[in-house]
């Protein structure tokens, strides 16, 4: 008995570091081209939020900043430029020149580092970010990138018309109206059977719980910038006859130049000629905003 415990202890402790080997190998960080050393606490990704984290010290520090750290209050203290950044341990959020900044995950502490989520670095720091999953390499640049103006794709000999695209934007509006108003049952039947099911949810019962929702950054942004009402424009790019790809922005002012305050991204796939919406997020590339007008 005491040899199979002792087994069991040994097989459960290789699969844990299997997969914490696996979510943190062979991330390459790149500034302006030029790798980051890491000495000793590596970049991750986070196995709840999915998002990929790294020590912001090393970063910081390759962007020019400098790097303080309040081990009484938790904070991280980041000067660029003359411009004060904030960054306290567990919140949300980050306070850049007297703003309030958004996170989509906590900053945390980890191997006596604090790790931020990736979109601290372009949202805060202000470098263009962009993540190559086929290498593992974040690619952070601090030139001003003019955003490229993401393809609509004009459809040739195909079932996807414009308007349909339309609708495809009317149902995105409609899911985040719902989300907001806490209408879940509502919400279920219009996600992909499939894809709540590779997140283990089979039934409408504290499903809410379980997926990253479409509105996810829509109550907070609206709450610092003191919008009573935002409009949601969406930019459809054609996979298939089945499948396609909407990438939709927040945006708090109808302005035909205004860029949106966030955009995210998820593929729509098309079952007994009804649209399903995928729960799962697709990064947005900084090539990728599009102005208020441009969207539909």
């Amino acid at each position: 008995m005491k040899r199979i415990i002792i087994a069991i202890v040994s097989v459960i402790t290789l699969v844990i570091g299997i997969a914490c080997f696996a979510s943190s190998q062979d991330i390459t960080v790149k500034v302006d081209g030029k790798t980051i050393a890491f000495p000793d606490a590596r970049p991750f990704i986070d196995s709840k939020s999915n998002r990929t984290m790294i020590p912001v010290r090393f970063v910081a520090e390759n962007l020019g900043c400098k790097v303080d750290w309040n081990s009484e209050l938790k904070v991280v203290y980041i000067n660029k430029n003359g411009i004060l950044i904030e960054l306290k341990i567990g919140v949300l959020e980050a306070i850049a020149d007297g703003k309030v900044i958004s996170l989509d995950a906590k900053a945390v502490i980890k191997e006596d580092r604090t790790f931020v989520p990736l979109r601290f670095v372009s949202e805060a720091l202000g470098a263009n970010v962009e993540w190559n999953g086929a290498t593992r390499t974040v690619y952070i640049t601090t030139g001003k990138a003019t955003p490229t103006i993401a393809p609509k794709v004009t459809p040739a000999a195909t079932s996807i018309v414009n308007d349909e695209y339309k609708k495809i934007a009317d149902m995105i509006r409609t899911v985040i109206e719902l989300e907001m108003a806490k209408e879940w049952d509502k919400v279920y039947n219009y996600l992909s059977p499939d894809s709540l099911k590779k997140k283990g949810i089979t039934s409408k019962e504290g499903f809410e719980k379980k997926y990253e929702k479409l509105s996810g950054s829509y109550n907070n942004l609206m709450k610092l910038n003191n919008l009573k009402e935002c409009q949601t424009k969406c930019l459809v790019e054609k996979i298939s006859d089945t499948k396609v790809r909407v990438i939709y922005g927040l945006y708090g002012y109808s302005k035909p130049d205004s860029y949106a305050m966030d955009y995210e991204s998820r593929y729509l796939v098309k079952i007994d000629g009804k649209w399903y919406i995928d729960i799962e997020p697709i990064n947005v590339k900084n090539t990728e905003p599009f102005l208020y007008e441009e969207g539909y």
